[in-house]
């Protein structure tokens, strides 16, 4: 067998736009191959690229709905409940990093707590809930 390499952003183009055809938002299509290949790059290649075929997989069972926007509900002035209607893990993660981050800065402190989402992928991938060209990287 020949081993095939492909540089690690062709490979999050390329997984970006098979979940773009699937229907996903370019942006959120974005932001689930960063964090597939993201994995495989630290060497957690079961929550890597291996993954992309049973999300494909949940979107034709409708377990993964490619348009859904999670919703927060504040349930307090540092308590956050992201409502996902079934969106990517990934898509869903990043935005609750991003609210935890940004209700910490106000109050100290802040709980986000998901639901309704799918497979999350790799969690040490959300640390800040922000999108970089250098993530694949860092």
């Amino acid at each position: 067998m020949t081993d095939i390499r492909i540089r690690h952003d062709d490979l999050s183009w390329l997984i970006a736009a098979i979940l773009s055809a699937k229907g996903m938002r370019a942006e959120d299509a974005a932001t689930v191959a960063e964090g597939l290949v993201w994995a495989n790059l630290r060497g957690t290649d079961g929550h890597g690229v291996v993954r992309l075929p049973t999300y494909l997989d949940f979107i034709d069972r409708g377990q993964l709905d490619p348009r859904a926007r999670p919703r927060p509900r504040a349930i307090g002035p540092s308590a956050i409940v992201l409502d996902c209607a079934r969106a990517a893990g990934p898509v869903a993660m990043m935005q609750a990093a991003r609210l935890a981050v940004e209700t910490a800065r106000r109050n100290a402190v802040c709980i986000v707590l998901v639901r309704e989402t799918t497979h999350t992928g790799a969690i040490g991938r959300y640390r800040n809930g922000r999108r970089s060209r250098d993530a694949l990287r860092s």
